[in-house]
């Protein structure tokens, strides 16, 4: 039965220089658990800083995805509050139906005001027609 304390140590699998110096070759048991540990810890080291690195890459490549998305947010904000709803649309529509109705309104009173003022307008005219009609009439029948 092999002796606890002394094993063969197993090939090396990293640099020979991670070896023990000890002489023939053996390794006590606690100095071979210890290398392996050591191994062991390395390997886990390089593989979560592996790991750690693409982390945040990916972290660092969401960030940029995000404000990507973020700027295409605001640019979509921008351009809705530029467009109208249909409330608003047909409160539009309201508005500018009745200032339609109020310009008919005022139109047709413009009319009828200007009825009224050619209707005068005749008046004087025929009024001073007559009125100088009156007076040739009278210069005549007073000079002849």
């Amino acid at each position: 039965m092999p002796d606890i304390e002394n094993v063969r140590q197993p090939p090396s699998q990293g640099n020979i220089d991670q070896r023990p110096e000890s002489t023939g070759g053996m390794v006590t048991f606690r100095e071979y658990l210890a290398r392996e540990s050591d191994l062991l810890w390395d390997a886990h080291h390089r593989e979560h800083d592996a790991i750690t690195k693409a982390l945040e890459r990916a972290q660092q490549a969401m960030e940029h995805r995000l404000e990507g998305m973020n700027e295409f947010r605001a640019q979509l904000s921008d351009q809705v509050s530029t467009f109208m709803t249909r409330e608003q649309i047909g409160e539009r529509e309201k508005t500018i139906d009745l200032a339609v109705t109020q310009l008919r309104e005022q139109v047709n009173l413009l009319d009828r005001w200007r009825a009224v003022m050619e209707g005068r307008l005749w008046a004087l005219s025929v009024g001073f027609t007559i009125v100088t009609i009156a007076i040739n009439v009278v210069a005549r029948y007073l000079f002849h």
